[in-house]
């Protein structure tokens, strides 16, 4: 029993070794059932989560872009459809599609994501539902496929976001409860983002100069990232219509660059634009964001074998606060 004992030892002090710093570290050893052994080695767990494709619509002004008379329907459909023809995935094979939105009416945007998977030939048992984090409901459609594949509910989903402020501006509906006066926090839900923009500025003494002068990089980077095509492979056309404000006759375009960029821009020029919700504010057209339609292929890693050409990257965390 003594030198069995002494015998483990040795291959234990064997398997320790000194790193180069002298830090005290294990050392791999192989197994003895070499590599015939009835398992696969990785350097990732099966149940990672792995981004296979992602795309997106262009990103245009609201009321004026390209995209001001496209519904959220044909935004999606177009991204559904260029998602399923890229990967060649068969969209029976679709675990669940989540869509984050914010100002789309609830039912009815739910109902638009429905109708957008069947334009882009998706069949009717593939589930779809919308999520609403306000400003994080393109990443908590993320988080929720992702933690369903990673709980194996199914093995793959699609992830999108949508928005179109042409079709849907910032609006509150219906009444408003009076009891809201008596509780401040309550109060804070009715602010809409524009006016948390200036707020959070003044709070951090962020002055409109310093904004626009980050705004004007920004503009310059965009427009250098678009010349060289550096969008091309991720922005999908759109085929669409423009309708003339004067005349109201409609106009077929492809869409396929983003509009909004203001590749002269400078901070001076970006000073001259007048502030949008707060009189002598900060937040204008010029140094804001713009929105669209994005749509994002998560997969697990035990079915990764099959995308595997298409790998972009892994999901590694996902927290709210």
């Amino acid at each position: 029993m003594e030198q069995q004992a002494a015998q483990r030892l040795q291959v234990l002090a064997q398997q320790m070794s000194l790193g180069a710093e002298g830090v005290q570290g294990l050392r791999r050893q192989d197994c003895s059932a070499g590599d015939s052994a009835a398992y696969q080695r990785r350097n990732s767990a099966l149940d990672d989560v792995v981004i296979v494709a992602a795309l997106r619509t262009p990103l245009t002004k609201a009321k004026r872009g390209g995209l001001k008379d496209t519904d959220a329907v044909d935004l999606l459909a177009t991204v559904f459809k260029a998602v399923i023809d890229k990967t060649h995935i068969n969209p029976r094979d679709i675990g669940d599609i989540v869509v984050g939105s914010v100002l789309g009416p609830s039912s009815q945007r739910a109902n638009e994501a429905r109708i957008a998977s069947f334009f882009a030939g998706i069949p009717e048992e593939v589930p779809v539902h919308t999520v609403n984090r306000q400003c994080s409901s393109g990443l908590q459609a993320i988080a929720s496929v992702a933690a369903s594949i990673k709980a194996r509910y199914y093995g793959v989903g699609l992830a999108a976001g949508v928005e179109t402020m042409s079709s849907n501006p910032m609006a509150w509906e219906g009444g408003i409860n009076p009891r809201i006066e008596e509780y401040p926090k309550a109060q804070g839900c009715l602010m809409p983002m524009g006016v948390t923009s200036e707020n959070v500025a003044a709070a951090f003494g962020i002055d409109r100069k310093t904004q626009d002068e980050f705004a004007a990089k920004s503009h310059r980077k965009a427009a250098a990232a678009q010349a060289a095509g550096k969008f091309n492979s991720e922005i999908v056309p759109v085929s669409t219509k423009v309708k003339d404000p004067k005349s109201g006759a409609e106009k077929p375009v492809v869409v396929s660059a983003d509009d909004g960029i203001r590749p002269g821009a400078t901070a001076q020029s970006l000073a001259s634009l007048p502030t949008v919700f707060k009189k002598n504010g900060t937040t204008t057209a010029g140094n804001s964001s713009q929105v669209g339609c994005v749509m994002i292929w998560l997969a697990g890693q035990f079915l990764i074998g099959n995308f595997l050409w298409f790998n972009k990257g892994q999901l590694a965390h996902c927290e709210c606060s």
